[in-house]
């Protein structure tokens, strides 16, 4: 009770408070960028001042070239997500040259050309190329900082996935190269790109000058003003202070229309619409769901920090940008008629998706998880804080609109309506960029959320706000891992709450205590003991021997035949049936 009291008193006084001064950042970006629309090519250079905030000698820095994934078929991004998440065959039927790509023409670190090199630590693959190591001309002592001029030239992949675009639509993001970020731990987050999860980076303040089109629409991260015309070029400036990303969106037919709102906590905000023109009847809607969701967060989290927010409603074109989240940007549905049919004008689909993108601008734009690795923390808290913006400004039955006159719920489309159909893992089991598309939605979104779900409601809704409330003061603007939440709910709601929320991680390893426990009192009273799982498989040799090996004549690569397959049905025999009834130890 007393944790829960001062838990309480420490919400009241982030919420009286206005959103605190941003903080300097180790790194600073200021880039040029000419976009040419026929081509999607893009000519960029830049300057990186870096300074050094881990505790030893760096003599080379990791460098991210997020376009390389699209850059050929054989790219880790390409082999293990495209094919799963975005349709790969209807992607290159559609498109003849869909490829896009970033190359460094030049980095020079006082003057000196550096080397540098593809590397590929997660799986060795060659092809593919977005990590690059880049040899130091003189090492950089703790604290101390380097300055890296980069001369770039790339191509925008058509709108495949997060960003691309083609003729009078681009949404650009992952665009530049960057240096990776460092660690909590001290070290570099030395990842390629693989599509399960997004990315991680550390603080930077941008400044960004941008060539499109004449006449063309705009929107990017921070503030922007439009400094000169020429040579059928509008040269835009936009700049922002303590984020971890720069993304910009930019069409022919898009119109950009700011509003300023004045949040619940004190403090103005202006959110911009940014849409295809033709849709200006929707933009006070699209204008409201981004007000509620900022005044929700505002009063029970931590008010929003920076002084700009832009939703991007791609055209249909530009359909594979929707819901992304970058700082101070997202997109959310479709720009068009679609929010007009009788049919779905009643719904608040894009009301939700606009409210879980607006959640991301806090987990992780400004409390900077590594979605690398720990994936269900921004994405778990965000579907949490989603529902409770839809919950609390519309209504837990109704919050998600109407579908032909029935109400459609807030957590209709959760966990709890979807009955599982396979063994999933636990939620924190490694790395999250090694899970596989069959669990993502589960893993990342759902179980988390359903867990800060039935928190809130054993232990109370207030208290739950007040641990989410705690932790982003105390990590905003910085890097926190899932041990740092667990800290914060054990310091703010008690023992009981943490050891609750930790179940997220120690349910891993329930899998082993059950499937070692059935294995026991399967074989405990069996004449032949254990040795009975040996015996099943070795019969089944016997036949696969006979079968393919004697009868169809199936080559085993010089491997003696009952060998060959023995190897691979004993552990597949024990695996399968421990993993089929494990559950039904309980």
């Amino acid at each position: 009770m007393a944790k829960t009291t001062i838990g309480l008193l420490l919400l009241m006084v982030s919420v009286a408070l206005h959103a605190a001064p941003l903080p300097d950042s180790s790194i600073s970006y200021t880039i040029e960028l000419r976009l040419d629309s026929a081509t999607r090519d893009l000519d960029g250079k830049e300057t990186i001042v870096w300074r050094n905030t881990l505790d030893k000698v760096v003599d080379s820095i990791p460098m991210h070239l997020y376009l390389n994934a699209f850059s050929n078929r054989g790219s880790s991004w390409f082999q293990k997500t495209l094919g799963e998440r975005f349709q790969e065959s209807t992607i290159l039927k559609r498109f003849d040259d869909p490829w896009g790509w970033t190359e460094p023409d030049s980095i020079r670190q006082d003057g000196v050309e550096l080397e540098w090199q593809p590397v590929a630590p997660d799986d060795g693959n060659h092809l593919d190329r977005s990590l690059i190591e880049v040899a130091l001309n003189e090492p950089v002592a703790p604290g101390e900082t380097v300055t890296l001029d980069v001369d770039w030239s790339g191509r925008l992949p058509a709108a495949a996935a997060r960003t691309g675009g083609y003729d009078r639509f681009f949404f650009i993001a992952q665009w530049f190269p960057k240096i990776a970020g460092v660690r909590p731990e001290g070290n570099f987050n030395r990842h390629q790109f693989f599509g399960p999860t997004e990315f991680f980076a550390n603080f930077a303040d941008y400044d960004v000058t941008i060539a499109i089109p004449e006449g063309w629409g705009i929107a990017a991260t921070g503030k922007g003003e439009l400094l000169r015309t020429e040579d059928g070029y509008d040269w835009h400036r936009y700049q922002q202070k303590a984020v971890i990303d720069f993304a910009l969106a930019t069409g022919a037919d898009m119109e950009n229309v700011a509003t300023t709102h004045e949040l619940a906590t004190g403090g103005q905000v202006d959110i911009h619409i940014f849409q295809p023109k033709g849709y200006e009847h929707q933009i006070d809607r699209w204008t409201d769901a981004t007000a509620r969701s900022l005044d929700t967060m505002s009063t029970r989290v931590l008010p929003y920090p920076y002084e700009t927010v832009t939703v991007v409603l791609p055209p249909r074109a530009g359909s594979r940008a929707i819901g992304m989240e970058y700082p101070t940007l997202f997109t959310g549905g479709p720009g068009c008629e679609i929010w007009d049919y009788r049919e779905t004008r009643d719904t608040r689909v894009n009301e939700g998706v606009i409210a879980h993108e607006l959640v991301h601008q806090y987990f992780n734009a400004f409390v900077a998880t590594n979605d690398f690795e720990d994936a269900f923390m921004d994405e778990g808290m965000t579907e949490y804080w989603a529902a409770e913006i839809m919950s609390e400004n519309w209504g837990e039955d109704s919050g998600n609109g109407f579908l032909l006159d029935r109400a459609i719920s807030v957590n209709s489309s959760s966990m709890v309506a979807r009955p599982a159909k396979a063994n999933y893992p636990a939620v924190w089991s490694g790395p999250s960029f090694l899970v596989r598309g069959y669990s993502i939605g589960r893993q990342f979104y759902d179980r988390p959320a359903m867990t800060f779900q039935t928190a809130a409601r054993l232990f109370g809704q207030d208290v739950m706000d007040n641990v989410f409330a705690a932790y982003a003061e105390r990590w905003q603007f910085n890097h926190p891992r899932v041990e740092d939440f667990w800290a914060i709910a054990d310091e703010v709601a008690g023992p009981e709450v943490a050891a609750m929320l930790r179940e997220l991680w120690e349910y891993r390893e329930l899998f082993y205590f059950l499937a070692w426990r059935n294995v026991k009192v399967r074989y405990k009273q069996s004449v032949l003991g254990i040795a009975w799982a040996v015996l099943v498989p070795f019969l089944t040799m016997i036949v696969f021997t006979l079968l393919f090996g004697k009868l169809a004549n199936i080559p085993t690569d010089g491997v003696p035949g009952p060998v060959f397959y023995f190897s691979a049905l004993l552990p597949w025999t024990y695996f399968q049936q421990t993993v089929s009834t494990s559950g039904m130890s309980l």
